[in-house]
């Protein structure tokens, strides 16, 4: 299968399907398939207005149990892929960990349209409370990270500590040797890096690309601050981990765009480009 999958994700409101139009408009005259994929919880309907997306090949919108949206995503990709081998699929969902695990995406990108540093940043005493929560709860880790739920033999994959309250302060937490160590290895530098940031916004370490969305609104000076301080973390994470994460505009000009090697046009079409030669 040479279908290339891209993710659209990131908070309400930030523009996502905005993007995802403008994804479509990169990569003509190819045209994208355009997967919205939606969790249904009874008994609360989940009520959405449909947009037009004329650029897209085919548009639908699946509406799925978070029980089964492992396999209900890999089906409906599957069967773009039996009609077109070599489709490229566009896949927008809601800020929720199960939707971004429910399939290996070969290109998954992040929305923002603002946030303040407090919105963003956790303080100190709050990253490492997580950190400590994390080490002592890995189900809950996983929740967070996966949206899954931890079930009877639920197993620790991280070092084991003993039982302390989750409220040790930084201090307390850099005295603990063992757990150091761990924090020093790549997996806990990730996590780590991870847990600087709050929920809403931990989607970002795992993206390859992060559009800056502010065709709505002007952004603040501590918006504009908060994008600074992000931009230096996710360099930091990825030059660890050697991989590679893209911070782009939305350009008013589609000149701009075109002349731009690092508009958001130009660094889908490198990434797609990329994908096509590392096939599912």
């Amino acid at each position: 299968m040479s279908v290339v999958t891209l993710q659209i994700t990131g908070p309400a409101d930030s523009g996502k399907t905005d993007v995802a139009n403008h994804i479509a408009t990169a990569l003509a005259p190819s045209r994208p398939y355009y997967l919205r994929v939606d969790a249904v919880r009874p008994p609360h309907p989940n009520l959405r207005l449909s947009r037009p997306l004329p650029l897209m090949k085919n548009a639908r919108r699946l509406l799925v149990d978070p029980g089964s949206i492992y396999e209900s995503v890999s089906e409906a990709i599957g069967v773009i892929a039996t009609v077109d081998p070599d489709a490229i699929v566009i896949v927008e969902n809601d800020n929720e960990p199960c939707f971004r695990a429910a399939y290996p995406y070969h290109i998954k990108c992040f929305v923002l349209a603002g946030a303040k540093e407090s919105d963003v940043f956790r303080s100190q005493k709050e990253v490492a409370d997580a950190i400590r929560h994390t080490m002592e709860d890995t189900g809950a880790f996983a929740s967070a990270v996966f949206g899954m739920e931890a079930g009877p033999g639920d197993s620790s994959i991280l070092p084991a500590t003993e039982a302390t309250p989750a409220t040790r302060s930084a201090n307390d937490l850099q005295d603990d040797s063992e757990v150091q160590e761990f924090l020093e290895s790549d997996i806990g530098f990730e996590i780590a890096g991870r847990m600087r940031l709050k929920d809403p916004f931990q989607a970002i370490i795992e993206s390859e690309m992060v559009v800056l969305n502010d065709a709505k609104r002007p952004w603040t000076q501590d918006e504009l601050s908060s994008i600074k301080r992000l931009h230096a973390h996710c360099t930091a994470m990825n030059q660890r981990l050697e991989r590679h994460c893209f911070f782009v505009p939305i350009t008013r000009s589609v000149e701009e765009d075109r002349n731009n090697r690092y508009s958001l046009s130009n660094t889908v079409v490198r990434l797609t480009a990329a994908a096509k030669n590392q096939p599912i």
